[in-house]
Parts: structure tokens; sequence; C-alpha cells
């Protein structure tokens, strides 16, 4: 046993996140965890680490079982100041060189000495060696852990590289398959299926799920559920619950109608038995000779109406799975004025971005495509969209738009927003004329109901920010969506919305992601960026 949970409770604030939660993790477990966005699977990773650093955080029953601190945790961030770049190490060791207190201390000046000797050695360990080659990262830049030169998907190679170079125990991933082009996904998989022993992953990537683990756990409802499957497992045995669910709904729905109906029966019967009770005492005869007085009737009513009660509150006690045809986004529901010719034209293009050449002969995007870029990192998609959007011009040729085109951009790093507007207020803002009601009703067809619309910016998780983003575009008129990898940060429920409502939309589509199972809703058409790479 790696480590155990037993009946662990925790809460963030106001907010519970776990209850009564038990799990035991052992060695040559490969494990996924999935939920919805803010669901508590990264608060589990910290509970993990021992690493809660927010005060307002409590633990209640705490027993948790720990055997090895030898833990190597991915986070999701592509923020790279946790690794201390190596370049920023050098000049602080170089400016201690130089204080007279550290020179006039001989031992304090070797060890500084050391510590700038090792860094300034390019003699890598052999697994860095190995793992640099395997996963086809630049040496330069893994010596110098330049950041700025770096693309999303090389920052996560590099902090990858470096995690897996130390050979811990075990390992907890968060989206360790975040920003990762196709050929880098495959090597990551080969490799925690291969040379990693044991790990706890969180992801919303299906392909990784389904190749690389062994039992999935659901969070809801503050614990977790098992699956001792992979991920295709998982969905079959949920439509298993859904159906069994779905029957016994309707099994107690058919009883409610039945003892419905004995009520009525026993109404009417009752009725007709006094009618002719009363009739026939006007004739002097005796009541017990009819077989049943107004009171057994009244009492054999009384023990239907109980058994309606009870059937009624064990079916409102059935919670049903969420009708995934419930959350689509209504995006047919919106006017849009279609791009009527060819949106893009690229014509004798050359781009030179620092190691990247990028040339373009002859290139049309059409009115209705809608067009997925794809290519190995750092070759050029993200540069190719910022040309586009004339973000960054051309060294030579040209891009031509057509007249009415309106580009609705929408990146992986959402931050066009005031963190402390409501939903309501966040679209006012937009300054569209709309009434109140009107707005609403816009939130509506983006599944944001009732007071959900009160719900500030900064509470949202990535798939609302997401669907208000896109909302924002279309009601300023975006009929060109261009996309940069929107489904990073998306749990798999959100990202089907998103798939669905893309599919939707009636305009053209340009889309940087590697997320082959989010494209497929949608894309008619892909791109390898490396045919015009030089």
């Amino acid at each position: 046993m790696i480590f155990k949970f037993d009946k662990v409770n925790l809460v963030h604030g106001e907010k519970k996140i776990f209850e009564n939660l038990e799990f035991i993790f052992n060695e040559n477990d490969k494990v996924a965890i999935i939920g919805e966005n803010g669901i508590g699977k990264t608060s589990f990773f910290n509970l993990i680490l021992e690493n809660i650093k927010n005060k307002n955080t409590k633990l209640e029953n705490k027993d948790i079982t720990i055997t090895t601190q030898d833990v190597g945790y991915l986070e999701q961030t592509q923020d790279l100041s946790n690794l201390t770049l190596a370049s920023e190490k050098l000049l602080e060791l170089e400016k201690q060189m130089l204080d007279e207190e550290i020179l006039a201390d001989s031992e304090k000046y070797e060890k500084v000495l050391n510590q700038y000797s090792e860094l300034t050695n390019e003699n890598l360990s052999q697994k860095e060696e190995e793992l640099i080659k395997l996963f086809k990262f630049n040496k330069e830049l893994y010596l110098k852990e330049l950041s700025n030169d770096l693309s999303g998907g090389e920052i996560t190679k590099l902090k990858l590289i470096k995690l897996f170079a130390k050979e811990h125990k075990y390992y907890l991933l968060d989206e360790p398959s975040n920003h990762l082009d196709v050929q880098t996904k495959q090597t990551l998989y080969k490799y925690l299926n291969d040379e990693i022993e044991s790990y706890i992953i969180i992801s919303h990537d299906v392909e990784l799920l389904n190749t690389c683990t062994q039992r999935i756990i659901e969070i809801k409802d503050y614990k977790f559920t098992i699956y001792h499957g992979n991920y295709e497992y998982y969905l079959d045995e949920k439509q298993i619950e859904t159906q069994n669910l779905l029957k016994l709904k309707a099994h107690n729905q058919n009883q409610i109608n039945k003892l419905t109906q004995n009520i009525e029966n026993l109404k009417q019967w009752s009725s007709r038995k006094l009618r002719d009770m009363t009739t026939h005492l006007k004739h002097g005869q005796v009541a017990s000779n009819f077989g049943i007085g107004r009171g057994s009737a009244d009492s054999g009513m009384g023990e239907s109406r109980k058994k309606v009660v009870k059937m009624r509150a064990k079916l409102d006690s059935i919670e049903l799975p969420e009708i995934k045809n419930e959350n689509e986004i209504k995006i047919r529901y919106f006017e849009f004025k279609i791009p009527y010719t060819n949106v893009v034209k690229i014509n004798k293009l050359k781009k030179t971005y620092n190691t990247l050449n990028l040339e373009i002969d002859d290139l049309i995007f059409e009115n209705k495509e809608k067009i997925a870029i794809q290519g190995k990192n750092g070759s050029g998609k993200s540069t190719l969209l910022k040309l586009i959007m004339g973000e960054i011009k051309p060294d030579s040729g040209h891009i031509t738009l057509a007249e009415n085109v309106h580009i609705g951009y929408l990146s992986q790093k959402i931050k066009n927003y005031n963190n402390e507007n409501t939903l309501l207020q966040e679209l006012t803002n937009l300054k569209l004329d709309l009434e109140e009601h009107d707005i609403r009703k816009y939130l509506g067809k983006f599944l944001f109901i009732k007071n959900q619309v009160f719900k500030k910016m900064k509470d949202l998780s990535g798939g609302e920010k997401i669907r208000i983003e896109l909302l924002k575009l279309i009601l300023t008129g975006s009929n060109y969506l261009i996309l940069d990898e929107p489904t990073n940060h998306l749990d798999i429920i959100s990202k089907d919305v998103l798939g669905k409502a893309l599919a939707d939309f009636p305009g053209p589509i340009l889309i940087v992601s590697h997320d082959d199972y989010f494209l497929e809703k949608f894309v008619t058409k892909k791109i390898d960026i490396e045919e015009f790479n030089l």
C-alpha cells in the first residue's frame, strides 16, 4: 500500500469537498480521476501532498496513511517559475560570487562556486539524455529553460522530462497531455504504460483515459465511485446504471398509476354501496347485509392512499443521471450574417519567428469550412492564427480577409472579463442596448438559467467561461470563429457541450487543437502546419 484514506472529510470555506472519503492506492495502480471542473480533483492531490495552503480549509476525521513521501507531482499550470530558470540561477550565483561578505568567507565562496560549476556543466544524467531524446526536446532549451521561447506543448514536455528523470516511487499527474501534439501524446502514453509503475492522473483526454488506466474514479456527491476498467468501460457502466434507473422509475410510475386507479375505483365503489345502502334502509333493511359500511370503505381508501404516498416518495428519491440532450447550447436560435465568399486567402506568405520558418504559397479557407490546424509543438500553429488576425505581420506575401468577415477569437487563456461582474453585468457591459429579459433569454440559450445569471465571473468553471465568452462573441456579431486550444482545461461534459455548439455554428471555424475526440464532432478538414515549415 502507498496510501490510504479512511473516512476523510474536507471543507473549503463554506463548500463541502469530500465526505467520508475512502480510498486505497497500491503499488502498480494506474488510476484516473474524472469529474466536473471544480468538483475536487486537484483538492484530492493537495490532500495527498499535505499541501493545502488555504487557511479556510478544514480536515475533519482525518485518517490518512501515507507510506512513502517519494512522489512526483506535475501541476497543471504552464508557469515555469516553480522550476527556477537556470539562467536566473546563474545570475544570482554570479552576484553572490562578487559579494564582499561571501568573498571574505572561503567556505561560503567555495559552496557558491561549486553550485555555479554544476549549472555551467552541460553534462546531463543518462536518464535526462534518454528522455530528451525520447520526447524530441531541444537540448539547449532544456539546459537554459528559456520559458519565453517555449510553446505551451514544449513547456509541458520540459516539465515531464524533469519530473520523470527523478524516477519517483509514484506520480500525481494533473492534465499531463495538455498542449501536447499528437506524436508527443503517443510517446507519453507509451512511456506511462511501459516505464511508470504507479500513478494517479487527472485528465479529460479520452485517449489517455482509455490507453493508460486500469481504474476510473468518478468524483460525485463528495465521494469516489470506482470503476474497474478504462474510460470506455466507465461509459458502458454509466449507461447500464442509467438504463436501470430508468427501468426502476418506469416500474414505480406504473405502480403509482395502478394505485391511483385503485383509489378511484374504491371511491366509485364506496359511493355506489352507500347509495344502495341508503335506498334499502328506506325499506327497513339492515346495512350490514350489503357487505360494507362507510367506515370500511374509507379504511380501504386510506390504505391505498398511504401506498401511493409511499410509492411517490420512493420515486422522488431516484436521481436520474444528467440527460445529454438537455445539455445543448441552442446556437441555432441566433441569427448570423455568414460570409458569402472565401473568408481567408493566403498568397506567397513568409514568416520567420525564432527558429520557425513558415512559408505558404497559396491557401484558401472557404466560407463553410471548419478547419483544424495541427502539427508538432512549436511548428507555427498559433503563429498562423496571429498572422490571420493581424496581430503580427508577415515578412512577405499577403493575407486577405473577406469584407464581411468579423473574427471572434477564443484563446486557451480567457482574460477578457471583469472578475467581480455577474453574468448579467458582463453582458450588459457589451452595450448592445439589450433589456434584462433579453440578456436572461440569451444566457438561458447558453445553459445559464434562473439564479445562475447572478454568478460572478471569478466563480465560473472552465467550461462556463468558454460558454459565456462564446456567447459574447456571437452577440457582438462574430461570424468567423478562431479558437486556440479551447479545451485544455475543460472536463469531458464541457467539451461535449462546446463540440455540439461548434457543430451547430453555421459559419466557418479555424481551430488549433490536438484533441481528435473533440474535433470529430464538427471539423470538416484538417491541415498539417508542418507542410509549410522549411
